[in-house]
C-alpha cells in the first residue's frame, strides 16, 4: 500500500521537475531572442492600467516587416507582481508616440518584443524549481 506521505513528496518533486523544465525553457527562449533582427517601431498606446484592471500597464507597439503592418501588446511574465510603480515605470520608459526598436522572430514575424535577451527575473522560475527538487530530495533522504 502507498504511504500518503510518499505520494505528497512525489507530487511536490514532480512539480519541482516540471517547474525546472519550464524555467529552463524560459531562459533558452530569452537567449534566442537576443539574436533576433530588429526594425523601427512606434508606441501606439501607453496607459498605466489595462482595461481588465490588473494593474499591469497597457503598452502597445506597431512595426512593419516586408510591407506588412503588425501591432503587439507588451506581455509580462506570469510571475510579474503588478504595482502602480511598476506600471508608471514602464509607461515612462515607453511613452505613447515614442520611436522604439522592435526585435522580431525571423521565423514568425508576429512574435516581437522590445527587450530582447534574458531579463533579470527569468532565472527565478528555474531557481524555484531546482530549490523544490533539492528540498524534496533532502526530505526523502532524511525520511529513510
Amino acid at each position: 500500500m502507498f504511504n500518503p506521505y510518499s505520494i505528497i513528496l512525489g507530487l511536490f518533486t514532480a512539480a519541482g521537475i516540471i517547474t525546472t523544465l519550464w524555467g529552463w525553457s524560459v531562459i533558452v527562449k530569452a537567449r534566442k531572442s537576443a539574436s533576433w533582427p530588429s526594425v523601427a517601431g512606434k508606441i501606439v498606446r501607453s496607459e498605466t492600467e489595462a482595461e481588465n484592471d490588473n494593474m499591469l500597464p497597457d503598452i502597445r507597439f506597431s512595426y512593419t516587416i516586408d510591407g506588412k503592418d503588425y501591432q503587439k501588446l507588451i506581455e509580462f511574465p506570469a510571475s510579474t507582481t503588478p504595482t502602480q510603480e511598476f506600471s508608471k515605470d514602464y509607461t515612462k520608459r515607453f511613452p505613447q508616440g515614442a520611436d522604439v526598436k522592435v526585435f522580431y522572430n525571423p521565423d514568425n514575424h508576429q512574435q516581437a518584443i522590445l527587450e530582447p535577451g534574458q531579463q533579470p527575473g527569468d532565472w527565478m522560475i528555474l531557481a524555484f524549481g531546482l530549490g523544490t527538487v533539492a528540498l524534496m530530495l533532502v526530505v526523502l533522504l532524511m525520511g529513510d
